[in-house]
């Protein structure tokens, strides 16, 4: 039996264990003599090994992050086959709308989270959104902040917040300019998402806006 608990010490030795291997290459490089050539080589692996280092502490931070949210929820002693079967039986009546120009994308996170229990419908460009905001009014939006004809994301969200539409919205963007973000957060979107976003991240500010439903 695979249990929540389980798994989350499986991740966190696998993750220990890379940081092991990294560490001892980067042992052995630093003591290896050379041609400067070779120096300035290995000089460039070890720079690499330290951004790999630094990828996966931020991961090890990440799975703290979303353990420590994951029990608070479910029984961590529970099989995983079972709560998964529990957690698509509460996504039933939750309704997710994606506003996203990557078709792809879209697609991608359709089957997902339709595979998790929830209602899912997309959209690519501002104006099927808004319809689609109106007819079918989503309890969840992931909107991208750049659309068709640039940050459209804003208008949308403008848009939420005139008509007051229960709507809880994850902005998904990879602009990282805050002056341009500022109008953004202005209309304090429930969640910021900073591409490239990871699925594990992309699940825990989903699942966090899920209880911020129930809790009403």
């Amino acid at each position: 039996m695979t249990t929540l608990r389980k798994k989350y010490h499986d991740l966190g030795n696998k993750i220990n264990t890379a940081l092991m291997y990294i560490g001892a290459v980067k042992d052995q490089v630093e003591m290896y003599g050379g041609s400067e050539e070779d120096k300035k080589y290995f000089g460039n692996t070890i720079k690499k090994c330290l951004v790999a280092e630094n990828v996966l502490l931020e991961l090890d931070q990440e799975l703290s992050a979303i353990k420590a949210v994951a029990y608070s929820l479910t029984d961590p002693d529970k099989d995983l086959k079972e709560l998964a079967l529990e957690a698509k039986a509460r996504n039933q009546d939750v309704k997710l709308l994606v506003i996203d120009n990557d078709r792809g994308l879209c697609t991608i996170i359709k089957e997902k989270y339709e595979g998790r229990g929830f209602k899912v419908e997309t959209a690519i460009d501002a104006d099927s959104g808004k319809r689609m905001l109106l007819s079918w009014v989503p309890d969840i939006l992931l909107l991208d902040l750049y659309l068709n004809v640039g940050m459209e994301g804003v208008d949308i969200l403008r848009f939420i917040r005139s008509e007051k539409l229960p709507v809880k919205c994850a902005i998904i963007t990879g602009e990282t300019d805050e002056d341009k973000l500022k109008d953004v957060r202005a209309l304090q979107p429930d969640e910021m998402l900073i591409k490239p976003v990871m699925a594990a991240q992309l699940t825990a500010k989903i699942n966090a806006m899920v209880s911020s439903l129930r809790r009403k």
